[in-house]
């Protein structure tokens, strides 16, 4: 089924009385009375990465995916929540320094920290990313946006999923 089919006939209906849901339209929660914005990604290994041994490869990126979806919006992110799905083969000292020190890298780089999450072993690597902030002023929203508003992105557009398919060996 596809994503906007199954949000739009499922889900939209549960928060139509949630404002700060904004019609489930956008990437956000955004609360116009406390100024918070909230964002959620889920990664999960043979998906969004392809080998959960070298942290090096995907992590980053993946925050940094996270992260955007706020300042995609002008809003400056502040703190994250990590929640992390495990399996016994990545739970080893080595990995796990691993992934400390790319955190602590990102955190100084983009000023922001972490303020809770969880853990539970699952057969995948599974990474759940929440972002918060907060702004001054309204955000930038999809709902808002009309025929001739300009886009801009950064980097080259599909890059990511050919390099994906790419390491699948698909192409």
């Amino acid at each position: 089924m596809n994503e906007f089919v199954l949000i739009n006939k499922y889900l939209k209906p549960l928060a139509i009385k949630n404002p700060g849901a904004l019609k489930l339209a956008d990437d956000i929660f955004f609360d116009p009375e406390k100024k918070i914005a909230i964002t959620l990604d889920t990664y999960v290994e043979g998906v969004h990465f392809v080998d959960a041994r070298n942290p090096d490869r995907f992590l980053k990126k993946i925050l940094r995916a996270s992260l955007s979806d706020l300042y995609s919006k002008g809003i400056k992110p502040k703190s994250y929540f990590l929640s992390l799905g495990l399996n016994k083969k990545l739970t080893k000292i080595f990995w796990l320094k691993k992934i400390k020190h790319i955190l602590s890298y990102e955190q100084k780089r983009f000023n922001i920290m972490l303020s809770g999450g969880d853990t539970v072993q699952s057969s995948k690597l599974v990474i759940t990313i929440v972002v918060m902030g907060h702004c001054k002023n309204i955000p930038v929203l999809r709902i808002g946006s009309s025929i001739d508003d300009d886009i801009y992105v950064t980097g080259n557009i599909g890059d990511s999923s050919i390099g994906l398919d790419i390491i699948k060996k698909k192409i």
